[in-house]
């Protein structure tokens, strides 16, 4: 049964998995038969060096591009768009040109958000390509005020250049209210989730693109909350979507219920599956699930059928570790569990390749963890962990 979302404040393990130690497990033999891999994607690993980028095979292999690491690029990374890989910094958001070989050249462009709507609100909070990567969508806002707004540049193909496509403006509206959530883009391109702090309460933002690329505030009764009547309210953690397009599309939304509102106690995080519709409606499907690590980030596979669930918190009372955990995500049918705890290292950030490769990077122990995670089985690729210097944020270009 399913139910359609209206507005209020919301906003076991399948199998055990033996994961040998780092460098021990090597990939299985290919037969005679098999195909001669091939190069499937790059990866980008900010380290406290510069940035690592390798070249993925279709076995998981990696093989770290010479130049490596590349000290020019400032800010952190968000995304590519196009041949350009772009950060942002305080204020400032930069494109570099991507190289044959994947390697980062110079800079082709620069913008300063300070300039534009929105940018007195203090700091860039992060950004998030659009699926097309021809849009940037910058965050901005501080902990303590009510000014808070998300901006849209448009990113030349070409030339990497930046075009400021307009604001939405303001979506907490009083003080004491502060942004706790990347910006997510629905599998449809058209609409995008957020969620935003309230004193005690985490309230659902959602958005719409227009026609020129730029994102506006949705509809305000568009929200989203488990079934009501249960004796709780819910307050989100973290969500991903799917790359599931129009006419619907799916989210993993990881939900904490608070049994003393507005701020006391709250239970141990849980994750339930959403459907998006056209209009940017939530539905929620039913059933939750409890993770065995904090749910501090997610995201799904370009497959839409494995949802990685990473952790950097640790609370003893509620039993929840830091760590990598990999569900089966069935769109509209509720998550089902799969592995166990593939690592405790506090995560820093995770990504996919489309090839069912999950890259995880651990900045407090200093490791790069790779797998080759399929609907059937997992395997560290050959060498997982790779020892890195600070490795922290993540993007992968597929090929």
């Amino acid at each position: 049964m399913t139910h359609l979302v209206t507005p209020i404040r919301s906003l076991a393990l399948a199998a055990t998995l033996s994961i040998a130690a780092a460098g021990a497990e090597a990939l299985p033999n290919q037969s005679a038969a098999a195909t001669t891999p091939t190069n499937v994607a790059r990866v980008y690993v900010q380290t406290a060096r510069g940035v690592n980028v390798y070249t993925t095979s279709s076995t998981g292999k990696l093989t770290l591009v010479s130049g490596s690491p590349f000290k020019n690029t400032v800010g952190l990374m968000i995304g590519t768009a196009g041949s350009h890989l772009i950060t942002v910094g305080t204020h400032y958001i930069h494109s570099y040109a991507i190289q044959s070989t994947g390697g980062i050249g110079g800079q082709e462009a620069q913008i300063n958000s300070a300039l534009y709507p929105a940018g007195e609100c203090g700091t860039t909070l992060g950004g998030t390509i659009d699926r097309t990567g021809t849009e940037a969508y910058i965050q901005q806002g501080t902990s303590e005020e009510a000014c808070n707004g998300l901006q849209s540049f448009k990113i030349n193909a070409t030339t990497g250049a930046f075009t400021f496509d307009g604001v939405a403006w303001s979506f907490c509206g009083t003080g004491g209210c502060a942004i706790r959530s990347p910006l997510v883009v629905a599998g449809n391109n058209g609409h995008a989730y957020t969620f935003r702090e309230f004193y005690c309460d985490n309230g659902f933002v959602a958005f719409y693109r227009d026609r020129f690329g730029a994102m506006n505030l949705d509809n305000p009764n568009i929200t989203f909350a488990p079934p009501t009547g249960d004796g709780g309210d819910y307050s989100a953690v973290s969500m991903a979507s799917d790359n599931q397009h129009v006419p619907t599309g799916h989210m993993a939304v990881a939900l904490q219920k608070n049994y003393d509102y507005p701020s006391g106690p709250s239970l141990p995080p849980v994750l339930a599956s959403y459907t998006n519709d056209y209009y940017g409606n939530l539905v929620y499907n039913g059933a939750m699930l409890k993770p065995a690590v904090y749910p501090a980030s997610m995201v799904i596979n370009p497959q839409g059928n494995l949802l990685a669930v990473s952790g950097a918190h640790y609370d003893e009372s509620m039993k929840e570790v830091p760590g990598l955990q990999v569900f089966h995500f069935n769109g509209r049918n509720p998550i089902t569990g799969y592995s166990n705890i593939l690592t405790k290292d506090l995560i820093s950030s995770v990504a996919w390749d489309k090839s069912y490769h999950l890259c995880a990077t651990s900045r407090a122990s200093n490791k790069l963890y790779v797998f080759t995670i399929t609907p059937t089985s997992i395997k560290p690729v050959a060498g997982s962990p790779f020892t890195l210097s600070g490795p922290s944020t993540l993007v992968v270009r597929p090929l």
